[in-house]
């Protein structure tokens, strides 16, 4: 089985995240939990993916909670792929609420 480098950037930044705090915002971002299952990853059903979008490069990245899904679009550079993961760790792990 071959891994695609641009896999291994957004895992290598998924990393960088650092902090449990970031991520579980992280994971909250993803699946809507901020916790692991008892199973940990592997608990997840379905399980976690992160897939390259066909959108605009250097866009922010989009989840899809019901399918554990991260789709991430391509980027210029590490250092974009890193604040695009920060900024939706900063302001989509929350969700959203009507007024």
């Amino acid at each position: 089985m071959s891994v695609e480098p641009y896999e291994c950037d957004a895992a290598r930044a998924l990393t960088r995240c650092g902090l449990h705090v970031q991520l579980a915002l992280l994971l909250q971002f993803i699946t809507g939990a901020g916790r692991l299952p008892l199973g940990g990853a592997a608990g997840l059903t379905p399980p976690l993916t992160i897939i390259a979008s066909s959108g605009p490069v250097d866009s922010l990245p989009t989840a899809h909670t019901c399918f554990n899904r991260l789709v991430l679009p391509r980027y210029s550079s590490f250092a974009k792929l890193h604040w695009a993961l920060g900024m939706a760790i900063a302001e989509g792990s929350q969700g959203f609420s009507f007024s």
